[in-house]
C-alpha cells in the first residue's frame, strides 16, 4: 500500500488526556489525503503489531485529521520504523485504509 499524501502532523505528550480520565498520555495527530469518514465504524491506528482505538476529530471538526490518544506506556513500547496505518472497521478494504510514513519516535514533542 503506498503512503499517499498522508502525514503525522503532531506527536505530543499531554499532562491530562480527556480520553484517559485525566491521566497523562500521548496524542498522535494524523492528516489524511482523504477524509476519515468514520460513520458507524471504529477507527483503528496500527503501529507495527500494536492497535489503538481511542480517537477524536480535532476541535474544529476537520474530517481530514484524526487524533489518537495513547497511554504513555503504550507509546513507549512502539518500535521506531514500524509501519503505520489507519483502518476503519475490521474489513481490510483499501478504500478504508490510510497508510502513513513509518513510525518516527523523534517526532515526539
Amino acid at each position: 500500500m503506498p503512503a499517499e499524501a498522508n502525514a503525522v502532523v503532531r506527536m505530543a505528550r499531554i499532562a491530562h488526556a480527556r480520553q484517559l480520565a485525566g491521566r497523562p498520555g500521548v496524542e498522535i495527530e494524523l492528516r489524511g489525503a482523504r477524509p476519515f469518514v468514520v460513520g458507524g465504524a471504529l477507527a483503528e491506528l496500527h503501529v507495527g503489531k500494536e492497535t489503538f482505538t481511542l480517537s477524536r476529530y480535532p476541535d474544529d471538526g476537520d474530517m481530514n485529521r484524526l487524533i489518537f490518544v495513547l497511554e504513555s506506556s503504550e507509546f513507549d513500547r512502539l518500535e521506531n520504523g514500524a509501519p503505520v496505518f489507519v483502518r476503519l472497521g475490521r474489513a481490510p478494504a483499501a478504500a478504508k485504509t490510510w497508510v502513513f510514513p513509518p513510525f518516527d519516535r523523534s517526532a515526539l514533542r
